[in-house]
C-alpha cells in the first residue's frame, strides 16, 4: 500500500514538494509524486524541473495520505481539478489524511465543502483572512487537526515541519523524532 501522495502539478512550490517527500522517504513511508499533468515532468514554481513518479491515470490504489503543496499557479490548477475532487472524497472515506501548505490550506481546503469551518488550519500568513475564523491559526507555523484529519502549513520554509507532522501521525511520534535529530531544525 502507498503511504502518501504528492499531488503535483506545473507551477506548484518545489520546496514544499521535495523536502516532504525527502523526509517521508527517510522514514520508510511509501511516498509518489503524483503529477495532475499530461506529463510525469513538472516545471515548478522558479521554473524548477522535477519528474514525478505516476501519472494520475496511474494513481489507482487510495493512499493512507496526500499532500497538496503551494505554490499561487499549482494551487489554481488543483483548485480546478475534478479528479482531485473525487480522490480527497475517496481518502475522507477511507479516513486517511489530508495534507496542505502554503496558499493550498486557503485557497483549496477552504473553499471547498470537504471540511467543516471550524476545522483549525494555518496557510501562507498572506492567505490568513481566506481561513474560516473559527478554526483559523494565525501563529502556528504547523498545525495538525487530529478530529478532520487534516495538517496545514504556512509555507516553503515550513515543508521539513509539514513532512514531520505527516510522519508522526503514520509511523508515531517516535520515528518523527528519530527523522528530525539529524536535520539540525534549531
Amino acid at each position: 500500500m502507498i503511504d502518501v501522495w504528492i499531488i503535483g502539478t506545473h507551477g506548484c512550490e518545489a520546496t514544499e514538494v521535495v523536502a516532504v517527500a525527502d523526509l517521508l522517504r527517510r522514514a520508510n513511508l511509501k511516498c509518489r509524486l503524483v503529477s495532475m499533468e499530461d506529463s510525469q515532468t513538472l516545471q515548478c514554481a522558479r521554473k524548477i524541473i522535477i519528474k514525478a513518479d505516476l501519472s494520475w491515470q496511474e494513481a489507482t490504489t487510495m493512499p493512507r495520505a496526500m499532500v497538496l503543496p503551494g505554490g499561487m499557479e499549482g494551487t489554481e490548477r488543483l483548485l480546478e481539478s475534478s479528479v482531485l475532487d473525487k480522490w480527497v472524497e475517496q481518502l475522507q472515506a477511507e479516513e486517511g489524511w489530508l495534507a496542505a501548505s502554503g496558499v493550498a490550506p486557503a485557497l483549496i481546503l477552504a473553499s471547498k465543502p470537504w471540511l467543516p469551518e471550524h476545522t483549525r488550519l494555518t496557510s501562507h500568513p498572506g492567505f490568513h483572512p481566506q481561513l474560516p475564523i473559527a478554526g483559523r491559526q494565525d501563529n502556528a507555523l504547523v498545525v495538525t487537526d487530529h478530529l478532520q484529519r487534516v495538517i496545514s502549513s504556512q509555507g516553503p520554509g515550513t515543508g521539513m515541519l509539514l513532512a514531520l507532522a505527516i510522519i508522526e501521525v503514520l509511523a508515531g511520534d517516535e520515528m518523527a523524532q528519530r527523522i528530525a535529530a539529524p536535520l539540525v531544525l534549531t
